[in-house]
């Protein structure tokens, strides 16, 4: 069961001279069984202090798929998460427009507050 909070990051390696950047934030996932079982659900990077709740994502066993709208101050844009959980352990990659992060993290909560 996907269901609850997870605490993650993105991790984006900029080039070989480069430091890693990495970005914190909250995922909180949840199941809508009485809408077509759509994976629904907030992301709350703390890089962009917004809350940003999306809808319409898919739950293929512990393969989760979903896109996630972000307003920024300066801009909106989209990121795409491919993911898998295991034993509260989630790893996958969110696609963005300035690039590909890994995105890996782990469930703190069976909570969901949305």
């Amino acid at each position: 069961m996907v269901d609850g909070t997870y605490r993650c990051s993105l991790i984006n390696k900029i080039g070989e001279e480069w430091p890693i950047l990495r970005a914190y934030g909250e995922m909180v996932l949840y199941v809508d069984h009485d809408d077509e079982d759509q994976l629904k659900g907030r992301m709350f990077p703390t890089f962009f202090w917004l809350d940003s709740p999306f809808r319409n994502g898919t739950v293929d066993g512990n393969k989760i798929h979903f896109t996630v709208y972000f307003a920024t101050p300066c801009q909106q844009f989209a990121m795409t998460i491919d993911a898998e959980i295991n034993d509260g352990h989630v790893t996958g990659k969110a696609s963005t427009p300035v690039g590909d992060y890994v995105l890996e993290g782990d469930k703190v909560s069976d909570e969901v507050k949305c």
